[in-house]
């Protein structure tokens, strides 16, 4: 790769409520989290790279456009932020904002004219990350009524290490963990109506490479634009049936405490629906340790959070392994659950039984996924003569996150 000094432009009126500038590089005022558009590193100039910095840059991750241009130049206006070289351009804007769920961001790559080669390269450098690749459902899975959106299959859900909302004791919310989605790049060609074609798109290592069809580029109308996404999702991107199913993950907290209740994304599609929280022991076969309150979820078709309260709470120790469980009532229309195809280490839970017979012990298939559902509870008090921040900042000190009344068990 080949950089050479390229000074950012002054930025417009319209970019400065988006944007402030640093050193030749953009970062984000509204984002989700910090985004930062070009390399701090490189104050003397400006570099073709996204870098998301979640929870205070105690996670991150950058993308690099891989490239050989020997100049470029620099233009922005009013939506976009544009790096031109003689082969290849960066334009980076944002879409619909940069809300969690809705608003996401473009790295699109702008092809002037044939391209030597079908492959664009990026660089990737991330910190306690996974990015977990979503492939197409089965045939069973389909049967079984599974969701995956066509942007969905062959992308890349980017997980952190960590999960759980510590707010309450001055920490980070971290959800179930996920930073974003990176969704399957299409390319699409300058004529009066754009030809399009799906990209291959391949995370290994520390490259990211997509692949374009060379047939679509030998026939293009150029310019051809490919467009990689990075979505602002803390949610799963695929949809999965809990009617008459217990649907959820295995995790081990990470300090003991009271469960009060579980929450889990779910959508009914017509008619208002009952659901349930359940606690297991940490495996598959796992006995049952509690079951929660039933709860009506809202039939009109609108993907929520929704909270699974337990009237009876009991106790969870720490370091040792539960299963979280959402379980359906079945009606007319469907009722579902968003996950994450995961990998091997995720232990995930389903098992078919008619609502509200929670089965004792479970009898439950592993799918590897990472269901979105997570658990609260209170941890107890400090130890006498010790105050709330004090204690929070010597478990900060001894690598135990300081949580009172929070959230701990996210998949």
């Amino acid at each position: 790769m080949v950089s050479r000094s390229v000074k950012v432009p002054p930025i417009t009126l319209e970019q400065n409520l988006r944007y402030d500038v640093l050193d030749n590089t953009y970062i984000t005022k509204v984002a989700l989290w910090r985004t930062e558009i070009g390399d701090l590193a490189r104050s003397d100039s400006f570099i073709p790279q996204i870098k998301m910095l979640p929870w205070d840059d105690e996670a991150h991750f950058s993308v690099q456009l891989i490239h050989t241009e020997l100049s470029a130049t620099m233009e922005s206006d009013r939506e976009k932020i544009i790096w031109k070289g003689t082969n290849l351009e960066a334009h980076f804007f944002d879409v619909n904002g940069f809300d969690e769920g809705i608003g996401s961001f473009e790295f699109e790559i702008v092809l002037p004219h044939k391209p030597s080669t079908n492959l664009i390269n990026f660089s990737i450098q991330s910190q306690g990350l996974r990015f977990l690749f979503q492939p197409p459902l089965t045939a069973g899975e389909i049967a079984d009524g599974h969701e995956r959106p066509d942007s969905v299959v062959g992308s890349y859900a980017v997980y952190y290490t960590k999960k759980g909302d510590f707010t309450r004791s001055g920490g980070q919310n971290y959800k179930a963990g996920k930073v974003c989605h990176i969704f399957r790049p299409t390319a699409f060609d300058s004529s009066p109506v754009p030809n399009e074609v799906v990209c291959d798109l391949n995370i290994t290592g520390n490259t990211m490479t997509i692949t374009v069809s060379q047939t679509f580029l030998d026939n293009a109308i150029y310019p051809v634009h490919v467009d990689p996404t990075f979505g602002y999702e803390v949610i799963g991107g695929s949809l999965t049936t809990m009617e008459n199913v217990l649907r959820g993950n295995v995790d081990a907290p990470a300090t003991s405490g009271t469960l009060t209740m579980l929450t889990a994304y779910i959508r009914s599609t017509t008619i208002d629906q009952e659901v349930s929280g359940g606690l297991y022991e940490g495996n598959i076969t796992g006995a049952l340790i509690q079951t929660g309150d039933e709860v009506i979820a809202t039939g009109d078709n609108v993907a929520r959070w929704v909270d699974l309260p337990f009237t009876v709470q009991p106790d969870i120790v720490g370091g040792v392994g539960v299963a979280i469980i959402a379980f359906g009532d079945s009606g007319a229309g469907s009722f579902v659950i968003s996950y994450d195809a995961g990998d091997p280490s995720d232990v995930s839970i389903a098992e078919a039984s008619a609502y509200p017979a929670f089965p004792d012990p479970l009898a439950a298939v592993d799918e590897d996924r990472l269901h979105s559902i997570f658990a609260t509870y209170d941890e107890p008090p400090p130890p006498d003569g010790v105050n709330l921040p004090e204690y929070g900042q010597l478990r900060t000190a001894i690598g135990e996150p300081p949580v009172y009344g929070a959230t701990i068990l996210r998949s």
